[in-house]
């Protein structure tokens, strides 16, 4: 069975695989499917996806990200394709392992794996220069947090407004301009509906007296109100 599976910016889907695995796509996603007899192989192209592994002893069920490579039986997890190789793994039931895909191809010995059990995150960074993932626990709120998007909702605690917008920048064609570059450090929460720019800008009126002028139809910027 081979199958390739992809959303437009904006877009979700979810299909459910030939061994009854079910695959979550989230905004501006491509996965790649390859089942064989002897192996489940998936490749994220881009985007971000949601993986929950129907089990089978007999044949790995494999996810290859940029810079990684995250093994399961059956279990639930959640990929984003972050930049530069950065790899991210949230782990929901079950355990997975996670391997730096560039020690896999250059192997000659049994390459060393990362466990990461159900509530952990990993995180592996090559930009930093991070030889073996990094795993840190998660509360409930940071789970619900970091799947809110199968919601159709994004969820922010706090974090730097240019963080808040690259993320927002992912579910819709507008892209975003800080006229003030001291702006982009300013701390932001909020739920939102994904795509819902209006609403973000109007709390970012609201909240932060940051005001917003369209500069085209897909370009807006944002400045400190006089």
């Amino acid at each position: 069975f081979t199958a390739s599976f992809e959303t437009p910016i904006g877009g979700r889907l979810t299909d459910e695989l030939p061994d009854r695995s079910v695959v979550v796509l989230n905004t501006d996603t491509e996965v790649v499917v390859e089942y064989s007899r002897a192996r489940r192989t998936l490749f994220l192209q881009r985007g971000e996806a949601h993986f929950e592994v129907a089990p089978d002893l007999d044949r790995p069920f494999e996810v290859h990200p940029a810079g990684g490579v995250v093994s399961a039986v059956g279990t639930a997890f959640n990929v984003p394709l972050g930049g530069a190789g950065r790899l991210e793994v949230t782990v929901t039931e079950g355990k997975v392992t996670l391997a730096p895909a560039a020690e896999l191809a250059r192997a000659a010995v049994p390459v060393p794996v990362t466990n990461v059990a159900a509530g952990e995150l990993a995180v592996l960074d090559p930009a930093y220069g991070e030889p073996e993932p990094r795993v840190l626990p998660l509360e409930a709120i940071d789970l619900d947090t970091k799947l809110a998007w199968q919601r159709g909702m994004l969820i922010f605690r706090g974090e730097p407004l240019e963080d808040i917008l690259r993320e927002v920048s992912r579910y819709t064609t507008v892209r975003f301009e800080l006229v003030e570059p001291e702006l982009a450090q300013l701390r932001v929460g909020g739920y939102f509906r994904a795509g819902d720019v209006e609403s973000l800008l109007a709390a970012l009126r609201e909240s932060l007296r940051i005001e917003s002028e369209r500069l085209d139809g897909d370009r807006i910027a944002l400045h400190a109100a006089d």
